[in-house]
């Protein structure tokens, strides 16, 4: 994405979440696991007013069909540039596609579905199903801790800066529509396994 950056800027734009909002750096990765942040539209013609669409890859670190899926949607947009159909004009002058690639870096690195802990009170270690690392109620219990890993901590962020109008994540080994992270709550008539 660095190279793309420099070979397609009137596109593409980077930044990470540690640089952007501030985050904590995982550590225990050769070198450091930092959560990248795509960002993708005609910027030549950028205003304020563009809605903004979310797409995430990789929540689960052991899912990898997100990076290589962002990856070529981004790729296409730039090798093919002096292509300026409906299509192109649609996607790239009428919204801002802000994406993670690697939402969870850490994951990715160790082969796991989860992510690491960083935000604790005590200093804990131990890891989490990002999935799990929202806000919904947790039956009577209201006060429960989320946002506690890099990758909760990043979407919460995207979602605080931006007026997120539409987003897709990209898991593998399941073809679903579902409810955002599980969360029933809003059905009526059905009680929350959650």
């Amino acid at each position: 994405f660095e190279n793309l950056q420099k070979t397609c800027p009137e596109y593409v734009r980077i930044d990470t979440s540690q640089k952007r909002y501030n985050l904590d750096v995982v550590t225990e990765c050769d070198g450091n696991c930092t959560n990248l942040i795509v960002y993708l539209t005609d910027f030549d013609s950028y205003t304020l007013n563009r809605p903004q669409f979310y797409i995430s890859g990789l929540v689960h670190g052991n899912e990898e069909l997100g990076p290589t899926t962002i990856t070529e949607f981004v790729l296409y947009f730039c090798n093919n540039k002096n292509k300026k159909d409906k299509l192109f004009h649609n996607i790239l002058k009428s919204k801002l596609y802000i994406m993670t690639p690697m939402t969870n870096a850490y994951g990715y690195y160790h082969e796991t579905r989860e992510d690491r802990v960083i935000y604790t009170k005590n200093n804990s270690k131990g890891t989490l199903d990002p999935n799990r690392d929202f806000p919904y109620s947790k039956g009577k219990n209201l006060t429960f801790p989320c946002m506690r890993t890099l990758s909760g901590r990043t979407i919460n962020e995207i979602f605080n800066e931006h007026i997120i109008s539409g987003g897709l994540t990209f898991h593998g080994g399941d073809n679903v529509i579902g409810y955002a992270w599980g969360n029933f709550m809003h059905i009526s008539n059905r009680k929350s396994t959650e």
